[in-house]
């Protein structure tokens, strides 16, 4: 049992350490962000975002290591509404929840960095696999233009809506 204690730390450590290395490149977003343009805004755009990206130093063994961007958060404040949620960069995931009828629903989440720009993606379904059943994608780049504003682009795509991009500027507050 001792043996497999340690090959599942091991394991957990080697998965970090990856997720680590994929984190070092990228830049901070954190802060609070007001919504520039589109004005008017969209009713599903967000009005103003608070996000916080806190810097690692330390691996979980408590080594030090180079500054890396390991999660976020985002606070989106919509509307009279606002959600919170906590996306970890690098890494692949998702859930699965079954409803009082029966249906399974499917989330895939990914958060990636391309260069300096961090995507998102976030796919529902409830098919046996990607845009199958109702489903819903959404793909989200963020990155800083050389005025140090947030600039998102939103694409999302689903069996009952037809395929949208919005372009959303937030300065810093």
């Amino acid at each position: 049992m001792r043996v497999l204690s340690r090959v599942a730390a091991w394991i957990v450590f080697a998965l970090a350490s990856a997720s680590a290395a994929l984190a070092q490149q990228g830049v901070d977003f954190s802060g609070r962000w007001i919504l520039v343009s589109p004005s008017p805004a969209p009713v599903d755009v967000a009005a103003a975002m608070s996000v916080t990206q806190p810097v690692v130093r330390t691996s979980p063994s408590g080594t030090p290591i180079p500054p890396v961007y390991m999660r976020l958060t985002i606070e989106r404040e919509v509307g009279e509404r606002a959600t919170t949620e906590e996306r970890f960069i690098g890494a692949d995931g998702g859930d699965v929840a079954f409803t009082a009828e029966g249906v399974t629903r499917r989330r895939d989440i990914s958060v990636r960095w391309d260069g300096d720009a961090l995507t998102f993606d976030v796919g529902s379904y409830t098919g046996p696999r990607r845009q199958t059943g109702e489903w819903r994608e959404q793909h989200e780049i963020w990155s800083l233009d050389g005025d140090g504003r947030l600039r998102v682009r939103q694409e999302t795509q689903g069996s009952a809506e037809a395929p949208r991009t919005i372009e959303a500027t937030y300065r810093r507050r």
